[in-house]
């Protein structure tokens, strides 16, 4: 009686089969291939995402910086022999209306050790005259200025020589994104003292 127990025992232990070990290691390795997959690509699209996000930081400094200076090149005021506009190894001075102070201020632009920088005071003297100096954006290659003259664009303007105002004021900003060049390029057109027409 003991032996057909046995064999019945064996026989129904023999018809649950489980994993063998070389199915569980194929099982595991599958497993790890896919979780390696998995966090390779999570880290590479983070990288990617951070990537872009400096990048866009960096085109939204220069719209912003290009649009200050627009705006205040709209602004260009020359009336009197306190105001001027120059142009001068590559460095931009002028006189302007400006939010900065209630009445005209004297602006400046130029490029030092690839940072744009940015100074400016009021133009009366009853207001405090001192030049204060800000960075507006680094990593710039390249800061030009250059002012539509007798139908050709010139680096040079000064209005003790000639006291009127440019017709057009070409900026051009260049810096590099990602080990590429970028240009940025806009025109103004000074509006003080011209007809709106």
């Amino acid at each position: 009686m003991n032996l057909k127990l046995k064999n019945l025992f064996l026989r129904k232990t023999k018809n649950f089969s489980g994993f063998t070990l070389i199915e569980v290691l194929i099982a595991f390795s599958i497993g790890m291939i896919i979780l390696a997959t998995l966090y390779t690509s999570f880290f590479t699209t983070l990288y990617a995402v951070k990537k872009g996000e400096n990048e866009i930081i960096k085109l939204q400094e220069v719209r912003k910086v290009m649009y200050i200076i627009a705006s205040e090149l709209s602004s260009v005021f020359i009336q009197s022999k306190n105001t001027f506009f120059k142009l001068k190894n590559k460095k931009l001075s002028f006189t302007a209306f400006s939010p900065l102070y209630p009445s005209i201020a004297k602006i400046s632009y130029f490029l030092d050790e690839n940072t744009l920088y940015k100074s400016f005071s009021p133009l009366f003297k009853h207001q405090a005259n001192k030049w204060e100096k800000i960075d507006l954006i680094e990593d710039i290659n390249e800061f030009k200025v250059e002012v539509f003259y007798h139908g050709q664009w010139v680096s040079f303007w000064d209005t003790t020589l000639s006291p009127s105002i440019p017709e057009a004021v070409k900026i051009t900003l260049s810096l590099k994104i990602d080990g590429k060049k970028l240009m940025f390029s806009q025109i103004v057109h000074p509006h003080i003292g011209k007809p709106l027409i």
